[in-house]
C-alpha cells in the first residue's frame, strides 16, 4: 500500500512541478489536491499540509509564494519516507 502511495506521490509531485513551469495553475491546483489526499491516506501529514498550502496558493492566486513551497516537496518527501522507514 505504501509503495503504491509513494509512486502516486512521485507522479503528482512531477506533475505539479511541470504545471508550475508552464504557469498552468488550474491543473496544478488539482494535482496538489490529489497529492494532499494520497499523502493523507499514507499517513504523511507533513506532505499533506504542504500540498494543502500549494493548493490554497493556487486557489488564492498567490503564485509568488509557490517557488518556496515547491522547494519543500522533495525534502518533505525524504523526511516522510525516513519517518515511515521506507526507501
Amino acid at each position: 500500500h505504501i509503495q503504491n502511495c509513494l509512486n502516486e506521490i512521485a507522479f503528482l509531485m512531477q506533475k505539479i512541478l511541470e504545471d508550475h513551469q508552464k504557469q498552468d495553475y488550474e491543473p496544478m491546483q488539482l494535482a496538489s489536491h490529489d497529492l494532499k489526499s494520497v499523502a493523507g491516506a499514507a499517513g504523511m501529514m507533513k506532505m499533506h499540509a504542504l500540498a494543502n498550502n500549494i493548493e490554497h496558493a493556487c486557489m488564492e492566486k498567490q503564485h509568488a509564494s509557490l517557488p518556496e513551497l515547491l522547494k519543500q516537496l522533495k525534502p518533505t518527501l525524504q523526511t516522510e519516507k525516513a519517518d515511515l522507514k521506507v526507501d
